[in-house]
């Protein structure tokens, strides 16, 4: 019977080794796993870096196209200021051009009535006077 015991826990023994043994290749199976994992972490963290080191970039020009656009904005304002003072003067322009026209065709009719009152033979003589020789 001691003979059975000591083979039974030789058994025993020799199973727990192989468990051991399989264990510890598990171990190491999850140790290179974990390696792989950190390894991909810091390319992760490293391209997150240059994500960020982008937008970073990318957030400079866009706060560069805003004042741009401001810029523009009011040189526009500015633009239109201008414009409307324009619109302004010409309206002005044109009431004093339609003033204009009605005192020059009211001079018309009275240089006709003059015309017909002194005789067209008189009107010239007077002109020929008022020209230099």
């Amino acid at each position: 019977m001691p003979e059975d015991r000591l083979e039974q826990i030789f058994n025993m023994v020799t199973e727990l080794i192989r468990i051991a043994g399989n264990t510890n290749a598990a171990v190491e199976e999850l140790r290179k796993g974990q390696e792989e994992l950190k390894q991909g972490q810091e390319r992760l963290e490293a391209r997150m870096d240059r994500l960020e080191d982008r937008m970073d970039g990318l957030e400079a020009r866009m706060d560069r196209l805003e004042a741009r656009m401001d810029r523009l904005e009011a040189r526009m304002d500015r633009l239109e200021d201008r414009m409307d003072g324009l619109e302004a003067r010409m309206d002005r322009l044109e009431t004093r051009t339609d003033s204009i026209e009605t005192i020059a065709r009211h001079i018309q009719e009275d240089q006709k009535s003059m015309f017909e009152v002194m005789g067209e033979h008189e009107v010239a003589i007077r002109s020929l006077r008022r020209r230099p020789v």
